[in-house]
């Protein structure tokens, strides 16, 4: 049971936040003003999107590959609940509902997946391979210029009295 609620939580909080938003602004640029019972509106829109959500657990790795049925399916609700019940023209709906859903499906599914600990962290098999070791140094001591082999040679220490 907790598998089916805990992840619908997540996703209806992460819709409902997102879909008040968009609305809202969408609303006022668009058409000067919000709908009336907006938040009711969104509640219940919103509600409806997270079971959705629930059920194809849609994430951006097989959202365009193997569930692409699911994501056109998604893709046609929330178009529909923008325009029936957000109350968006339809190519208002239309554009505002799909890029939203395109850009909140993904991170909410990964939200889930990170709150119920689902995340496999593979390790990095690159790393994994031995390093050689450096076997000259970095930068080697500059070499004496060509010429006097005495002074290329180090001075012998001699006592202070043998220099008067």
């Amino acid at each position: 049971m907790g598998a089916i609620i805990v992840p619908f939580i997540i996703y209806w909080l992460v819709v409902f936040v997102v879909c008040y938003a968009v609305s809202e602004y969408a609303q006022r640029f668009l058409y000067d003003e919000t709908t009336p019972w907006l938040g009711a509106k969104i509640g219940a829109g919103s509600f409806g999107l997270a079971v959705l959500l629930t059920y194809t657990r849609t994430s951006f790795d097989t959202m365009f590959t193997d569930k692409i049925g699911w994501t056109v399916l998604q893709a046609i609700v929330w178009f529909l609940v923008f325009m029936f019940v957000f109350r968006f023209h339809p190519l208002h709906a239309a554009s505002i509902g799909i890029t939203t859903m395109l850009l909140i499906a993904g991170p909410a599914t990964m939200a889930v997946q990170s709150f119920r600990g689902e995340v496999k962290v593979e390790p990095d098999t690159k790393s994994t391979q031995p390093v050689k070791p450096l076997r000259r140094p970095l930068q080697t001591a500059p070499k004496p210029p060509p010429g006097d082999p005495a002074k290329s040679q180090p001075e012998a220490a001699a006592p202070p009295d043998a220099k008067k």
